[in-house]
């Protein structure tokens, strides 16, 4: 079964054939999506932007609200500031 390891970079992109399907993909991202201090919220912002908006349903929600509960919501606001503007929005919503 092929896997690959998906990196993102601030540097150039390229793909790294290790063998058998396999390989590693660093993926050109901008540094503000580096910046995270919060790899939860790194890792919340880049699920929810691979949905897209129109595709967030009620089970990702209750799936994101429960992940949220488990973590310290100091640790998650302190990056909302480098969140696109409807992840912000929805992420403060679910603490409300």
């Amino acid at each position: 079964m092929p896997a690959n390891a998906v990196y993102l970079t601030d540097g150039s992109p390229r793909r790294i054939k290790i063998g058998n399907g396999k390989g590693i993909l660093f993926k050109r991202t901008v540094a503000k999506n580096l910046a995270f201090k919060s790899d939860l919220a790194m890792l919340i912002v880049f699920a929810l932007k691979e949905i897209t908006k129109e595709n967030v349903t009620q089970e990702h929600l209750d799936r994101l609200k429960y992940v949220l509960k488990q973590a310290p919501k100091e640790e998650i606001l302190q990056d909302v500031k480098l969140m696109p503007a409807w992840i912000k929005d929805l992420i403060i919503g679910l603490y409300e």
